[in-house]
């Protein structure tokens, strides 16, 4: 099992004295029913992709009778639909701006350096909440970013300046405090909090020492092992 997706070997003997036909049949009939019951089991996602004998997307009746059937199940929508509620949730609800200004990420992006002071720039799909459908995160996205828009993501987030405590009606420190409840419900994935997010449209500092720079966002980032 590898991050996100896993893959669900399924081995049948099937009498040798059946109909190269016969056999196709009642190997794809053995996995079809295996990937279902994975999913009623709440163990796979409804949103899977399908290789048969190498050829992917290719129909389950298409297997030779000694051929291979793979599914792999993705995780991320489930995990970043999960993530958004959480971190909504933990936002301050005085004006509703901040608790709106939630966006996900999917696609292009890069990196500028790392380790705690880890920057990601992404020029990827930006998806608003409310057209976000987990079920169309196809089985290839190795990694979906969750960010706010709003300029003072990271006073929410930090509630300091400098050395001086902020207030807000939330606790501190959501995007760490997310990243651990992903780990948790989906022990596949890997989640971590990103210092700064570029992104476009990002609100610029018009004042004072940083003035003409973009405004410090962090990020959740959940991605696939491996």
């Amino acid at each position: 099992m590898s991050g996100s997706a896993f893959r669900q070997a399924a081995s049948v003997f099937v009498a040798r004295h059946l109909s190269a036909a016969a056999r196709s049949r009642i190997l794809a009939d053995v996995a079809i029913r295996g990937r279902e019951q994975l999913i009623r089991e709440g163990r796979a996602s409804r949103s899977f992709t399908t290789t048969v004998d190498g050829r992917k997307g290719a129909a389950e009746s298409s297997v030779q009778p000694e051929g291979t059937i793979v599914y792999r199940f993705q995780l991320l929508g489930e995990a970043a639909l999960f993530a958004m509620g959480y971190l909504r949730g933990r936002s301050p609800v005085k004006s509703g701006r901040f608790r709106e200004g939630f966006v996900y990420a999917v696609g292009e992006r890069g990196s500028k350096r790392g380790g705690a002071q880890a920057e990601l720039y992404t020029t990827g799909r930006i998806i608003r909440p409310d057209s976000f459908d987990p079920q169309k995160v196809d089985a290839d996205v190795g990694e979906i970013l969750i960010f706010n828009r709003q300029p003072y993501s990271r006073k929410v987030d930090v509630q300091l300046v400098g050395n001086r405590r902020l207030r807000f009606s939330v606790p501190p420190d959501m995007f760490d405090d997310a990243a651990a409840a992903v780990q948790r419900r989906f022990p596949t994935l890997s989640a971590r909090r990103i210092y700064q997010i570029r992104f476009p449209g990002q609100w610029v500092r018009k004042r004072g020492q940083g003035a003409g720079r973009a405004v410090e966002s962090p990020a959740l980032v959940i991605s696939v092992r491996g």
